[in-house]
């Protein structure tokens, strides 16, 4: 008689499969939550939830912050007072050569030539006292003239008067522009700079009245050669105060610079003396 073989012997450890049936079927325990568990669950759902909510409003306020800046930048169109810069550009200007003889000059440009900075215009603004008061004196209702003047260091101080020649009263406020020009009418050199201070108030001239400003020449001769380029002088321009339009003055013997780097001239504003 044959004899079953015998199974062999399974490593420990090891189930035989008939087992898991067994194992599927025994019963299950399940596992309570420790003390507490929702009530910290829902805590830190709020907790999440108010975050949300903070972070949003915070969002909301920046950009309503930036919204009001936007809109304050765009709204405020206050701008500082201009200053027109122009010159004459007349070079057929031919007057008396006569000292003190006047040209009115011709459409007013905005450079000058010989790579100068062109004169301005004189200042324009509002005295401190606001009250109403005869208009600005206009450059066809003005004669301009360039008196003798004293010498001292090496600059002459010359008034440069403007009488009123309409027919009703004006005013002017401020400093006139004022260059030197060459016979083409072309600037030569910087225009002059201003010394002192501005008056507090308008000058208001009469028909006939006149009213004057003290004007600086420093002898361009005092300037070295490479400083300066000297050269001649046929005339002085002027601009009234917060006029576009210009006078030339005619000069003899006078000499200037067309380096840009030289200052030859300085003039004081109506009002002060």
């Amino acid at each position: 008689m044959t004899s079953r073989p015998d199974r062999e012997r399974r490593p420990s450890g090891d189930h035989d499969p008939s087992d898991v049936p067994d194992a599927l079927r025994r019963s299950v325990t399940p596992l309570s939550p420790p003390p507490g568990a929702y009530q910290d669950i829902r805590s830190r759902a709020r907790t999440r939830r108010r975050g949300r909510f903070l972070w949003t409003g915070v969002a909301v306020a920046c950009c309503a912050a930036a919204g009001v800046v936007v809109v304050n930048a765009t709204s405020d169109h206050t701008s500082p007072p201009s200053v027109a810069v122009g010159a004459s550009d007349d070079a057929s200007a031919q007057g008396r050569s006569a000292t003190g003889s006047t040209t009115p000059s011709g459409k007013d440009s905005s450079a000058a030539g010989g790579g100068a900075t062109a004169s301005s215009p004189g200042t324009t603004g509002h005295p401190k006292s606001a009250d109403a008061g005869p208009a600005t004196c206009e450059t066809a209702d003005l004669k301009v003239a360039l008196g003798a003047g004293e010498g001292a260091a090496g600059s002459q101080y010359r008034p440069l008067r403007i009488t009123n020649t309409g027919d009703a009263a004006c005013s002017l406020y401020g400093f006139p522009g004022v260059s030197m020009v060459d016979a083409a009418g072309k600037q030569v050199g910087k225009p002059a700079d201003r010394s002192g201070s501005q008056a507090s108030g308008r000058v208001v001239m009469k028909p006939g009245q006149r009213a004057q400003v003290t004007l600086r020449i420093v002898n361009a001769a005092n300037y070295g050669g490479d400083q300066c380029h000297l050269t001649d002088v046929a005339g002085i321009r002027v601009y009234p105060p917060g006029e576009r339009h210009s006078v030339i003055v005619h000069v003899s013997g006078l000499q200037g610079c067309t380096s840009t780097t030289a200052q030859t001239l300085t003039v004081t504003s109506y009002g002060v003396h």
